[in-house]
């Protein structure tokens, strides 16, 4: 029941980060503000603070995949003592830590997460099969990006 639970989360991602979705209103009624309620009320997305929309036409930045994998899954995020990227805002630091530091994302280099980058359909493919356990077979079909989006496949 979990991996179908977990296969569905996966997909409904996937699909979010494929297609882009214009700005839509909480107030309305119709099949994207049923989805966006039920997204909003399991906490795991939000409304733009500035317009009040659940979403705009821009895709998925890395640093927002971060606050989703945290909440998608309910893991604990901390920050670190000394924060290891110089490119991450305040209030996404300890999301997008908590995903470095559990092997589900990686940053850059050179202190960068590139946090305002749009997050690839290749890198939502590893974060879900690396949250999955699926990362050391993957590693063993290749690595990054083919071997996860085998892993994936399977």
């Amino acid at each position: 029941m979990k991996n179908r639970r977990l296969a569905a989360w996966i997909a409904v991602m996937l699909m979010v980060q494929m297609f882009s979705v214009g700005a839509v209103s909480v107030n309305a009624e119709n099949t994207d503000s049923r989805a966006v309620k039920f997204l909003l009320a399991l906490g795991i997305m939000e409304n733009d603070a500035n317009t009040g929309k659940f979403w705009d036409d821009t895709p998925v930045k890395r640093s927002e995949m971060a606050v989703i994998l945290c909440r998608m899954f309910g893991f604990s995020e901390s920050p670190e003592d000394t924060p290891e990227f110089t490119d991450v805002r305040d209030e996404d630091r300890a999301y997008v830590e908590t995903a470095v530091r559990n092997g589900y994302m990686s940053g850059y280099g050179n202190g960068e997460f590139g946090a305002e980058d749009y997050v690839t359909n290749e890198q939502v493919i590893k974060i879900f099969v690396t949250v999955l356990g699926g990362g050391p077979l993957a590693e063993s079909m290749g690595g990054y990006p083919l071997g996860y989006l085998n892993a994936g496949k399977r």
